[in-house]
């Protein structure tokens, strides 16, 4: 199966279910219908996106003083690594 079948919203629908919802790779694959290579693939595509948004998380977390949205964002990244 060629990953081009699938859309951008699929593939980060599926890699969600594993980075996100921890789901294991075999579920997910046997589940959608979709390699296990490819949903490795698509993770990996993934990653410089979210190194990037780890970065300006980080930055503001820097920048902000102790807030109950300080708090949220260092909730999130935490999940960005």
């Amino acid at each position: 199966m060629g990953s081009d079948n699938f859309s951008d919203e699929f593939k980060r629908n599926a890699v969600a279910q594993i980075t996100e919802r921890g789901y294991p790779v075999a579920e997910v694959s046997q589940r959608l219908g979709v390699s296990q290579h490819s949903l490795y693939a698509w993770n990996s595509q993934s990653r410089p996106v979210r190194t990037r948004v780890r970065r300006i998380v980080l930055w503001v977390i820097s920048k902000c003083p102790a807030t109950p949205q300080l708090c949220f964002l260092r909730s999130c990244e935490r999940s960005l690594e």
